[in-house]
């Protein structure tokens, strides 16, 4: 066992909870383990690391990447990354890391820069099926290469590379989820989730879809609805006009009791919510971000829609009715829920986060001899 004086780690994440979350997830492992553990995130990703374990310190880097065209945009743009560098290089002289870990988003980028000047031991974590742009950047310049899913593009790495899975919060890996087909079914109870940033497609066309179900299965749903805070009062307000019980919150701080619960999720693709809808086993309606970079969601989803455990659908053309349909599809055929329940099931990586501690702790003993 190497000295603990030099087991410390710099988790480099941004942006969005689809890169904290996992980040965080893996400082839950770290810690307990003797690490001492420091987080660089930006102002978007600090948002999302309320819960990281308290004796992870944070260095936020409070700036922003200005959007648009023009020669001022870009001199600011490379202002920031100058001063970002800087701050980063400071905080990594005055920490002395023994390794770098990316998660995505602004801060990998800088944290993976500053890593290679300092010639400091560096590591990736992909979290979706195909990798984002900064981890594209630095996908042969690290120590090591850790997937979440099973990357599409399965080219030959000049580093080691691995398929974890996405590490999962420990408030959600303490749950026992139930087994769907020990859910009731005097009821349904549908989950529509939007991810950490919220999505008002999906919150919408759900909404529109679920309250023109038939009338019956209307009197057996409950909808737990997570939406921008802005939509509340206007989807709550659907829901009691046609007599449906529903919860609706632009946040549940108990993520995993909706999932839990749930006899249907219908949402994004994100990784971390994949990671989640397969860990609890749900079936799952999924309607991928068209915005997203290198159209990773819809790639998360057919990676699950291989092995049929969800129902994949096209923003682009879709309507409530439609959507109504496969609601209506899942909720009233038990034996077609229950396949897609466990074929989700078989994907879920619980361990992602003690694999991937396992993986850091051999690449430093690695380094040492």
């Amino acid at each position: 066992m190497f000295n603990l004086l030099k087991r410390r780690i710099i988790l480099a994440a941004g942006g969005t909870g689809g890169h904290v979350f996992p980040a965080q997830a893996l400082a839950e492992v770290l810690v307990p383990k003797g690490w001492r553990v420091f987080l660089i995130t930006d102002n978007r990703g600090n948002g999302f690391a309320n819960e990281f374990p308290e004796q992870v310190e944070k260095l936020v880097l409070n700036m922003s990447n200005p959007s648009g065209a023009g020669k001022i945009n870009f001199i600011l743009s490379f202002w920031f990354l100058i001063k970002s560098l800087i701050t980063v290089l400071q905080f990594c002289i005055l920490v002395k890391p023994s390794i770098i870990v990316g998660f995505g988003g602004y801060p990998s980028l800088t944290s993976m820069i500053i890593a290679k000047v300092l010639r400091k031991s560096s590591a990736i974590h992909e979290q979706n099926a195909t990798l984002g742009r900064v981890n594209q950047m630095f996908q042969n310049q690290v120590d090591l290469l850790v997937f979440g899913l099973r990357p599409k593009n399965r080219q030959k790495r000049k580093v080691k590379s691995l398929v974890l899975g996405n590490p999962i919060r420990k408030a959600i890996l303490q749950v026992n989820p139930d087994e769907y087909f020990k859910l009731p079914t005097s009821s349904f109870v549908i989950f529509v989730v939007g991810g950490s940033q919220g999505a008002n497609f999906v919150s919408s066309i759900a909404c529109d879809a679920i309250i023109g179900l038939p009338e019956n299965i209307r009197k057996k749903v409950k909808v737990l609805h997570q939406c921008r805070h802005e939509s509340i009062s206007e989807i709550k307000s659907k829901y009691d006009a046609h007599n449906i019980k529903s919860e609706t919150k632009s946040f549940f701080s108990d993520i995993s009791f909706c999932f839990n619960r749930a006899n249907l999720v219908i949402g994004r693709s994100g990784a971390s919510s994949v990671a989640e809808l397969c860990f609890f086993g749900r079936p799952s309606i999924l309607i991928p971000l068209p915005t997203a970079v290198g159209n990773h969601q819809f790639l998360n989803a057919a990676s699950m829609q291989e092995i049929g455990a969800c129902v994949i659908l096209n923003e682009k053309h879709l309507n409530p009715a439609d959507l109504r349909k496969k609601i209506r599809y899942i909720l009233e055929n038990s034996r077609a829920a229950k396949r897609m329940a466990s074929s989700a099931k078989k994907l879920s990586k619980p361990h992602a986060a003690l694999d991937f501690a396992s993986e850091l702790e051999n690449l430093i003993l690695r380094e040492m001899k």
